[in-house]
This record gives C-alpha cells, sequence and structure tokens, in this order.
C-alpha cells in the first residue's frame, strides 16, 4: 500500500469514528431526555407530559369506578299490621254465640286485630337511584288458642274438659321489591349520607295456613255431609303492595335505620283442607255451608329495619 492509499484509509475510520460518535451521542440523548434526577433521592425519574397524565387519570378513574359501581344490601326488620278481620271476625262471632265456657273462664275466640312479622330483604341497586330486591317474610301466628272446658254446639264433641279451643293462622312468603331513592341515594361505594327517601313497590307470593280445633269441620259440599277439618286449611295468593322508607345511617359498621310505611293487598279466597278424597272442606261464617271464610290480610303495614350497603 503506498502513502496515497494510506492516507485516503486513514481519513474513511476517521469519518466513520466521528459518524458512530454523533449517533452515540443522539442515542444518549434521546434515552436522558425523559429522566431528571429526583431532588430527595439523587435518582433519575421518568417525566410525564400533561397529555399522559390526563390518560392516566383518566383510566384510573374509569377503573374505579367499575370496581364500585355494584352496590348491594341486606336489611333485617320487624313490623306489623292493622286488620280488618272481615269474614274472620265474622267466624269467631258465630262460633262463639254456640261456645259455653263451663269452667269460669272468658277467653274465646278472639278476632283478628293486627299482625306481627319478621323479614329478610337482599338487593342490589341497578342504577344511582333504583334498586331491586327479593324479601322473604313470616308472619307470626295470629288468633288464639285457648285451653279450658267448653260446651261446643257448633260441632258434634259436645262438653270437653281441658279443651284447646285453636284457631290461628299463619302467613309466610316472598315478594319481589323495587325501589327508586327521592333523596340521599347510597354513593357508588355504598355509603348512605344523611336522611333517605325511597319510593317502594312490591308484588309477591304468599301462603297461609290454619289450625282449627279439634272436631271442627263443615259440610262436604261433594256428598252433603258433615266431616271433620284432619289438618291445617291452606291457601296461597299473590300480594301487592306500595309504600315510602326513611332511613338514617347510624355511624355503626356502615349500617342505616329505616322506617317502613306501606299498604298490601293481600286476600287468601280459599282456605280450605283436602281429605283423601281429593274433596275440599273449609270453614264457614254462618249455618250456611256456602258462606265460605275468606282471610283479608289486607291492610295498613310499617316496619322496622336494620340496613347495611355493600360495594363490590
Amino acid at each position: 500500500m503506498n502513502y496515497q492509499q494510506k492516507q485516503v484509509s486513514d481519513n474513511i475510520f476517521v469519518g466513520l469514528r466521528s459518524i458512530g460518535a454523533c449517533v452515540a451521542m443522539g442515542l444518549l440523548l434521546a434515552i436522558s431526555v425523559p429522566f431528571t434526577a429526583n431532588a430527595e433521592t439523587g435518582r433519575p425519574s421518568i417525566e410525564t407530559t400533561p397529555e399522559e397524565a390526563a390518560v392516566k387519570a383518566k383510566f384510573l378513574k374509569e377503573s374505579e369506578e367499575k370496581h364500585t359501581r355494584h352496590v348491594s344490601f341486606l336489611a333485617l326488620r320487624v313490623g306489623g299490621g292493622l286488620l280488618d278481620g272481615g269474614d274472620y271476625d265474622k267466624f269467631a262471632a258465630f262460633n262463639n254465640s254456640n261456645i259455653t265456657r263451663t269452667d269460669g273462664g272468658s277467653e274465646v275466640l278472639s278476632e283478628l286485630s293486627n299482625s306481627l312479622e319478621v323479614g329478610l330483604e337482599m338487593g342490589v341497586m341497578l342504577g344511582s337511584k333504583s334498586s331491586v330486591s327479593l324479601n322473604l317474610d313470616y308472619w307470626l301466628k295470629n288468633g288464639s288458642n285457648n285451653v279450658g272446658d267448653f260446651t261446643l254446639g257448633v260441632a258434634p264433641l259436645g262438653s270437653q274438659t281441658g279443651f284447646a279451643l285453636q284457631s290461628e293462622i299463619t302467613v309466610f312468603g316472598a315478594a319481589g321489591n323495587f325501589g327508586y331513592f327521592l333523596l340521599n341515594p347510597p354513593s357508588k361505594t355504598g355509603v348512605s349520607k344523611g336522611l333517605s327517601i325511597e319510593a317502594i313497590g312490591t308484588a309477591g307470593f304468599y301462603f297461609s295456613k290454619w289450625d282449627v280445633w279439634q272436631g271442627s269441620g263443615n259440610i262436604n259440599l261433594s256428598t252433603g255431609l258433615f266431616e271433620q277439618v284432619g289438618g291445617s286449611m291452606t291457601d296461597q295468593s299473590p300480594g301487592f303492595g306500595a309504600g315510602m322508607r326513611f332511613s338514617l345511617p347510624t355511624g355503626v359498621f356502615g349500617t342505616s335505620l329505616a322506617l317502613e310505611g306501606s299498604y298490601l293487598q293481600l286476600k287468601f279466597s280459599n282456605p280450605s283442607w283436602k281429605n283423601a278424597s281429593n274433596e275440599e272442606i273449609f270453614a264457614t261464617f254462618s249455618a250456611n255451608s256456602n258462606d265460605q271464610v275468606e282471610l283479608d290480610f289486607s291492610g295498613l303495614r310499617s316496619k322496622f329495619e336494620i340496613r347495611k350497603f355493600m360495594s363490590w
């Protein structure tokens, strides 16, 4: 290689080295631009542009909303209501006119005037103000069960000593509810603040069980003969109601105390017992075997509740 060739080769090497240095410097600058020294630790930290910060905040907000958008609730409740009595009161009056106590006591069949109940409600918020729920209710025994000495003129029993003059009714059922908050619905995290007011509509299906004293019965309409009731008289019926609920947070475990007032339409039109031949035997409120007793449990009701909202 002559001197001229060597000089050209050296020039090419120097040029390539300069280009490589420029490229390396550019990469170093590109990498080091997003990093600044942290004032406290001295270590590099990544800078965020305003656009990147906005995108990040929007993502975190949407993630939080998706995580807490489901709000459910659970309520334990006790309550009661006033009953008109209707046919049952006629039934009690008719039998009392034909039953005599021979032991000096005064208790016979009492009328229906009120009913007590316990229940459980479970539900979920559909949106910010509306909810759906399912409640299970059990109405405590209503009526009377008096033990004593009686002479019964309405059934072929005659005089009885230590006799249980029983006529007790229980009701149980399930109902679906729709609620709409008029004031202060729970937050997306299930927190209640201040007085809440909620309008409620309900539709359910209920069952009744009526136990009467031994020997009680009626004319079997299929045979025309008197037949003793051999078990509980039962019936089922839909029920519909509407009302308002007022609740206040307690500050204890996120619970609220609520008071609900409503009107329930519930009527059992065919309480009866079926014999082995599948023939119905039912109670009447007169000597006419066609005057069948209809149990009307419609009326104003109120409930006291402990409620708990939860988010998931």
